[in-house]
This record gives C-alpha cells, sequence and structure tokens, in this order.
C-alpha cells in the first residue's frame, strides 16, 4: 500500500465477525493492491484525503474508499470504529475548503470543522 505522496496510517478497527478496517491519509494518489478500486485519487493532486479499506475475515480485500478534498484542502482520520452489521464510522477533521464523502460535501466554516462519516458494509458512504 502507499502513494505517490505522504501517506499514513491513523486508526485500526474490527467489527463483530472479525473484518478488519484500517484509515489514515495520503497524498495524490494511493495503491490498494487487490481491493477494489485497487488505486485512490482525489481530483487535486496535492490535496490531502483519507482512506478507508477493509479486509475480511481471512484477510481477503474487501473494499477501499476515500474521500475527496478540494484545492487546497486537508482531510484527516482521527477514529475509527466498526459495528457487527459492518457499518463502518469514520472521524477527523478537514481544512482549506472542502471534502466530499460520497455525494455530500462539507464546506469549512473556520480553520478547520470536524466530520463523521457513515460507511456501509459495501464501502458506500450515506
Amino acid at each position: 500500500m502507499g502513494g505517490s505522496g505522504g501517506d499514513s496510517g491513523r486508526a485500526l478497527a474490527l467489527d463483530g465477525v472479525g473484518n478488519l478496517y484500517a484509515t489514515g491519509q495520503y497524498e495524490g494518489t494511493a495503491s490498494f493492491p487487490g481491493f477494489t478500486p485497487s488505486s485512490l485519487s482525489g481530483s487535486i493532486p496535492t490535496s490531502i484525503n483519507v482512506y478507508l479499506v477493509k479486509m475480511s475475515v481471512g484477510n481477503a480485500p474487501a473494499y477501499s474508499t476515500s474521500s475527496n478534498s478540494g484545492s487546497g484542502s486537508a482531510t484527516f482520520a482521527l477514529g475509527l470504529t466498526a459495528l457487527p452489521s459492518g457499518t463502518a464510522f469514520l472521524g477527523g477533521y478537514f481544512s482549506g475548503g472542502t471534502t466530499t464523502f460520497g455525494s455530500t460535501t462539507l464546506t469549512v466554516n473556520a480553520l478547520t470543522d470536524c466530520y463523521l462519516a457513515r460507511i456501509s458494509s459495501t464501502g458506500a458512504f450515506y
């Protein structure tokens, strides 16, 4: 795993059946071999985005997904939890403009703002 810019891991979580979730940040493009999609990138190459990957029981890649930060924006993960149903919750903060999770775009109202994202068992943002 890794990308063209700076990458970091931030948190791990297990759901009730033993699936493993991992989150962190990447800049540019991040590669997650074996996952669908296998490559994540924001629309702005220099923005910092959050990733979430899920590995099924037995370490089989299940999905990868990410935020999409706007120009000059940065999105960071701080916490992660997973429910027995496979739903995950990801929390953190963003700065510098906008960040998008699925079809929901958030705009910063101060220097930084927090977010809480809900992700389905298949990797879709609610």
